[in-house]
C-alpha cells in the first residue's frame, strides 16, 4: 500500500480502513490495529509470583485426582519381577512407579509454565483457575 492519510488505519503495513475526515486525529498520524496483542495495563496483568502460586494449585489440584496411586506401576513392577525370578517385586515396582511419577509430574509443570507463559494473563481470567483448583484439593 501507500502512505496511510489522516483517519487511515493501517494493518502489517497495508491501508485497511478508515478515511473520512480525519475524526479528530491530527495530521500524519497513523493509527495500528492490535495484531493479537493484550494491551491491558500492567497493574490487571498477573505476575511472576502470582503465575508462580496458581501453577502450584494447579499441580496440587492434578495430584490430589489421582485414584490409587501408584497401583498400576506395582502390577507393572511384580509382572518385571515375576520374568526376572526374583521375589523383589514391591521394590522393583517402586523404583519404575517412582520414575515415571517423576517424568509425568515434569511433564505436567512444564505444560501449566508454558501455559501461563504463553501470552500476558489478566487477574480476572485467572481467577477462575484459581476457584477450580481450590475446589478439587
Amino acid at each position: 500500500g501507500g502512505v496511510a492519510g489522516v483517519g487511515e488505519v493501517v494493518h502489517n503495513g497495508q491501508i485497511v480502513g478508515g478515511g473520512g475526515g480525519g475524526g479528530g486525529m491530527s495530521s500524519g498520524t497513523r493509527r495500528e490495529v492490535s495484531a493479537g496483542r493484550i494491551d491491558l495495563p500492567a497493574s490487571q496483568l498477573m505476575t511472576v509470583g502470582e503465575k508462580e502460586m496458581l501453577k502450584m494449585e494447579l499441580l496440587l489440584a492434578r495430584r490430589a485426582l489421582d485414584v490409587l496411586p501408584g497401583e498400576a506401576t506395582l502390577e507393572e513392577g511384580e509382572a518385571v519381577a515375576a520374568a526376572k525370578g526374583g521375589g523383589v517385586a514391591e521394590e522393583v515396582a517402586s523404583a519404575a512407579g517412582e520414575a515415571e511419577d517423576d517424568d509425568l509430574d515434569i511433564r505436567e509443570e512444564r505444560g501449566i509454565e508454558r501455559m501461563l507463559n504463553a501470552a500476558p494473563l489478566a487477574r480476572r481470567d485467572a481467577a477462575s483457575l484459581f476457584q477450580l483448583a481450590r475446589r478439587v484439593k
